[in-house]
């Protein structure tokens, strides 16, 4: 049969109308499977395609409502309005994230679209009006992870807090200047919080000393930390961390000793930790310490982390200038400081598979461009490459699910 330019339009119309009569459930799966599989650029189509197939727009709405991500006002007041038309909409919604100036506008509607939002476990609000977080006192959904963040500490925290028991992963930044000492008492509730196993702060809003039980934190994030800050931390959650990440603040007073972010692990029993992240920022006012290698060795690092799998130390060019210097000036011939330092870990850590050595522009922003240098574990002791930030990937893809896995 002779396919005639008629009867071919008609089979490609008949194909058609193939995937719209496959079973709903066939649908879910389809659309769960290019979800899981691609990223939300490769998915901006599901949003032409909802005005386009009303056939289908349920099982994509679904999917498109189940993570949100908001950084304006209005669109906030869209959110709320789209969640509060459609019930299947609100249902979907399992990760929201706002961050917006400003807020007094959206609050009222925040509390009428909060209510149903019944399946919300994640939320990251950062808002500069604190009257927002309001809308959390009567919310219904029972939270696991939340992010609060602003200019203003709101004065409901704690009562906020109180009512998410479930909370596995808190992180809290709030960072403007309007702050009341009551604040503190809030995040030293920790028993309130028994499933409470991630921690977020800014030391300088909320003091280590405030804390008067570790509970069983296992991923411990603070930004900034003093020295003190760290000894109270390993103090209250040295016996379970696993995973640590640690701005560390270089003042007036440090000692050359503080050079080497092995430092921290002088007298303390860290039995679980795998991975350490160590950003060293040097403010305004203080100077660079030198790489003094008198400093460098601690006799008791095996016994102080002998689980370490992973090492990061992010610093600035100051630095790294002076880890590339010559033990020996005089002697071009010599050993590296840096060849040297991940040597002597290498050899102490027995379990230590991978050492990586970030110079950055700005340690503020360890995303900002840079070079990393990598020395991982090998059958004859370590190698050792340098490479570009974006040639990196490949190399701290396994560090980085490593720190996730935590």
């Amino acid at each position: 049969m002779v396919l005639t330019r008629r009867r071919a339009h008609a089979q490609a119309l008949q194909q058609r109308k193939h995937f719209l009569n496959l079973p709903p459930e066939l649908h879910r799966e389809i659309f769960e499977y290019v979800t899981e599989f691609s990223t939300w650029r490769e998915r901006t189509w599901f949003n032409s395609l909802v005005t386009l197939c009303k056939a289908l727009q349920y099982d994509i709405e679904v999917l498109l409502y189940r993570e949100v991500i908001i950084t304006r006002c209005r669109s906030v007041v869209t959110f709320c309005r789209a969640v509060a038309k459609r019930n299947h909409r609100a249902t979907a919604v399992e990760r929201l994230l706002i961050y917006v100036a400003g807020g007094i506008s959206i609050k009222d509607h925040i509390s009428r679209a909060f209510p149903v939002l019944t399946r919300l476990t994640y939320l990251q609000l950062h808002a500069t009006e604190a009257r927002v977080f309001e809308a959390l006192l009567d919310a219904p959904f029972r939270l696991t992870r939340l992010h609060a963040g602003g200019d203003c500490y709101p004065a409901c925290f704690d009562e906020i807090l109180k009512n998410q028991p479930g909370l596995t992963s808190l992180a809290v930044e709030f960072i403007g200047e309007k702050k009341v000492p009551e604040m503190r008492r809030d995040i030293s509730q920790l028993e309130n919080l028994p499933r409470l196993r991630s921690l977020s702060v800014r030391t300088d809003d909320f003091p280590l000393t405030c804390i008067k039980s570790g509970c069983n934190i296992t991923n411990l994030t603070l930004l900034p930390a003093s020295h003190e800050d760290i000894k109270q931390a390993f103090a209250l959650f040295g016996s379970t961390l696993e995973s640590f990440t640690v701005t560390r603040g270089f003042w007036a007073g440090c000692t050359t000793a503080c050079f080497w972010p092995t430092s921290i692990f002088r007298d303390v029993r860290l039995p679980n930790l795998r991975y350490i992240k160590i950003n060293d920022c040097y403010f305004l006012g203080s100077q660079h310490l030198p790489a003094n290698m008198d400093y460098m060795v601690i006799s008791s690092l095996h016994e102080a982390c002998p689980a370490l799998r992973a090492f990061v130390w992010i610093f600035d060019y100051v630095v790294w200038d002076q880890l590339h210097t010559h033990i020996q000036a005089d002697n071009p011939h010599s050993q590296l400081k840096c060849v040297e330092y991940a040597q002597w870990m290498f050899d102490c850590l027995s379990k230590l598979e991978d050492l990586v050595a970030w110079a950055v522009s700005d340690t503020l922003k360890d995303e900002s461009g840079g070079v990393i240098q990598h020395y991982g574990r090998s059958c004859d002791g370590y190698s050792m490459c340098a490479l570009p930030i974006g040639e990196s990937d490949v190399d701290l893809r396994q560090i980085r699910s490593l720190a996730l896995s935590l």
